[in-house]
């Protein structure tokens, strides 16, 4: 078996639900397992509070200022480079689904 790494990122999650000790209030068998299997990151800070400008500076490892994403519009060239594609080109299977929202005009690519 090969080790494998899976980066989960949801929108609009609110980590009190899954993360405050002892919280009954909401059952979330699955990402409980996934809490004690990983690293979970408590403070993380994000680049902008835009979703898309956040996105596009999460996927090109670059600021805001240096992607020019200032609005959920203007976000990266669909072309861009990000990591996973550093990753694809060292040998690393890479796959992505869901909601991205980090290239200009495409506000959800499924």
């Amino acid at each position: 078996m090969t080790d494998q790494t899976v980066m989960l990122v949801s929108d609009a999650f609110d980590g009190r639900l899954a993360f405050s000790p002892g919280n009954k209030v909401v059952q979330l068998p699955y990402i409980n397992y996934m809490r004690g299997m990983g690293a979970v990151f408590l403070n993380s800070y994000t680049n902008s509070p835009i979703c898309c400008p956040s996105r596009a500076a999460m996927w090109s490892g670059q600021f805001v200022h240096l992607t020019q994403a200032w609005n959920n519009y203007k976000c990266l060239d669909p072309n861009a480079t990000t990591w996973m594609n550093h990753l694809g080109k060292s040998g690393y299977h890479t796959h992505s689904m869901g909601k991205l929202d980090y290239t200009s005009g495409h506000h959800s690519v499924r």
